[in-house]
């Protein structure tokens, strides 16, 4: 009976439990990755602007501040108000440090952002609709991309390895080979799995299969060990509970002019996002972060002096020792100790080994 009440959740309904639900992703994953949100770290802060004066005070209070205006706006009726000052602070977070705009960070955001659009009411079918399959087109893209950036990055044959490697001793020989070769059929299964979501025909497929995926994510991505991303992990657990919000059941609305949809400015917006300008990845005019690239392969080495006062500390990160130079892996200490991905371009990596020299 409970599943069947979901199932004929209205698209209002669904929309608000959406947006509570990627509202606490949002925070438990900003939680998770505490490091990347404050200035007292190791890590230098990328600033995506030259401020002229010393701004460092400011980051805690930043992040304190989204949190509550976010927790705010999952408990009360009104959230729009809270949701608007919650994104500005988040924008001026990564003002403050590029790095901060990490993939699943940019998604959360702009669908919330789509959301302030929704007014609540449920007797303009035509609007809500529009946002809803906006957001669905949205999330369609994460796994289409994401499965098309694990092909071309050769994912099967760098990342994909490393992290079955960590496993090899909990299984035999036979099905650790077999385990391996099941690597090149990550990319095409994410694609399936974005594809079959947008055909109302196949949906109930792609969302078993996708849920089958984020399960598997979970246990084998836990934390610690070989992953240290932890706002990628839990957004596992957030597409876990929006997939069915999304596409099972009754998602059709009653009265709804599709033409209308191609009215909707959004609709314009999230194509160019999240289909148009992904595609400029492919000619590095597009940054990974904003593509649905969540696993960069590049390993960033910088050269530190051996006489580095921080010397001890980076330790752990060398990668090579090469008479009074030490190559030190910018993208383990990014992982490590901020919990995040890092996809530094050539001028933030400047940035970085400015900050070395001091």
């Amino acid at each position: 009976m409970e599943i069947e009440k979901f199932l004929n959740n209205s698209i209002p309904k669904r929309l608000k439990n959406i947006r509570i639900v990627i509202t606490i992703g949002l925070i438990l994953s900003m939680l998770l990755t505490f490091n990347l949100w404050h200035e007292n770290r190791e890590f230098p802060t990328v600033p995506m602007l030259n401020f002229k004066i010393d701004l460092s005070f400011i980051h805690l209070p930043l992040f304190i501040m989204s949190i509550v205006f976010l927790l705010f706006s999952v408990l009360t009726d009104k959230p729009r108000v809270y949701l608007v000052f919650a994104i500005l602070f988040n924008i001026l977070l990564v003002l403050l440090d590029v790095n901060r705009l990490q993939p699943w960070f940019y998604y959360y955001n702009l669908i919330l952002f789509i959301l302030l659009f929704y007014n609540g009411r449920v007797d303009n079918p035509n609007k809500h609709t529009s946002l809803f399959i906006i957001i669905q087109i949205i999330i369609c893209s994460v796994y289409i991309f994401n499965g098309i950036f694990k092909i071309t990055n050769n994912f099967a044959e760098s990342g994909y390895l490393n992290i079955v490697a960590y496993y090899k001793h909990l299984i035999s020989n036979k099905h650790y080979t077999h385990f391996e070769n099941a690597g090149k059929f990550v990319g095409p299964y994410l694609i399936a799995c974005g594809a079959l979501i947008l055909f109302r025909e196949l949906r109930f497929i792609g969302v078993f299969i996708s849920a089958i995926l984020h399960v598997f994510l979970l246990i084998i991505l836990f934390p610690g060990g070989i992953n240290f991303d932890y706002g990628i992990w839990f957004m596992n657990f957030v597409f876990l509970l929006v997939i069915p919000f999304l596409f099972m059941g009754t998602t059709k609305q009653r009265h709804f002019n599709f033409s209308l949809l191609f009215q909707n400015v959004l609709f314009y917006v999230g194509i160019a996002l999240f289909y148009a300008l992904p595609f400029l990845n492919f000619y590095n005019k597009w940054p990974d972060y904003l593509s649905g690239n969540f696993y960069n392969n590049k390993t960033i080495e910088v050269a530190i002096n051996k006489s580095s006062n921080k010397l001890s500390y980076f330790q752990k990160y060398f990668i090579t020792n090469e008479r009074n130079i030490l190559n030190l892996n910018v993208g383990k200490w990014f992982a490590v100790e901020l919990n995040s991905e890092c996809f530094l371009n050539e001028t933030q990596l400047d940035k970085i080994k400015e900050c070395l020299k001091k």
